[in-house]
């Protein structure tokens, strides 16, 4: 059965909405994911990921419109990588930042503004502190630049951190990226979520619509650019309005409703 907001359908009267049995609040659910950061080029460590966020009962207000930012990917560099961009449920959600670009040869990752932090290049510290919705990045074994931290562990040994499932569709988002590196033993993986692999010389950005952070790349070569976020909205589908901007792409789970924007836009509640 759909669920109901806290007032229920017998506050309808005062409100207007008697006879229709629509309530004037009722909950939802929703995962916002931010953009993952680019990775570090240069025997660079991979991009953080971008910041995960899940609200498992949250009321909207009846007539509300909330308007909703999807935050792009991070550009990939022959230095540090630049940050992922912000996502957002607004009135519903905080802002949730990016992830931290990944390290150059030398230089050490930018913490993640709300997700994973960066990599660190080879021959840093690792400093890619993470977010309040994601972790740190880490260091890599000899010859490779560090992992970034993902939703759901921090990165390591090279290796891109994991990122986190949304209970909604049960995909895994905010992968970090992986490592560059100066042979092929020593470039990492990108983390299950999106996180795009490091290389040598050839890189892989971070997925669209995952925010995967992008993979480091080898000695002289540019890395991956950061995967865009995404938000997810699930809600009674005997009270949704219908009305939504920005195109998402719209399935049905039983009694409800799956709004998935890839780009941002709005809904009427």
């Amino acid at each position: 059965m759909p669920i109901l907001g806290s007032k229920g359908g017998g506050a309808a009267s005062a409100f207007g909405f008697q006879g229709l049995g629509l309530p004037p609040e009722y909950e939802v659910q929703f995962t916002v994911v931010s953009g993952g950061a680019g990775g570090g080029g240069d025997i660079g460590g991979g991009g953080g990921s971008g910041g995960y966020f899940h609200n498992a009962a949250y009321t909207f207000n009846r007539g509300t419109t909330y308007p909703i930012t999807i935050g792009g990917g991070g550009g990939g560099s022959f230095r540090r990588g630049g940050n992922g961009g912000a996502s957002q449920v607004q009135g519903a959600s905080p802002s949730i930042g990016g992830g931290g670009g990944g390290g150059s040869r030398g230089q050490p990752a930018s913490p993640g503004p709300g997700g994973g932090g960066g990599g660190s290049g080879y021959g840093a510290a690792p400093t890619g502190s993470g977010g309040p919705y994601g972790y740190p990045g880490g260091g890599g074994p000899t010859g490779a630049g560090g992992g970034s931290g993902g939703p759901g562990g921090s990165g390591d040994s090279g290796t891109g951190g994991v990122g986190r499932a949304s209970p909604i569709d049960s995909t895994y988002y905010g992968g970090g990226g992986g490592a560059g590196g100066w042979g092929s033993p020593t470039a990492g993986p990108g983390g299950n979520g999106g996180g795009g692999n490091g290389g040598t010389s050839g890189k892989q950005s971070g997925f669209t619509n995952r925010g995967g952070g992008g993979g480091g790349a080898g000695s002289g070569n540019g890395s991956g650019a950061g995967g865009s976020g995404v938000v997810l909205v699930k809600l009674p589908t005997a009270y949704f309005s219908g009305t939504t901007t920005g195109s998402p792409t719209e399935s049905t789970q039983g009694d409800f409703t799956v709004l998935k924007y890839t780009g941002s836009g709005s809904i009427k509640a």
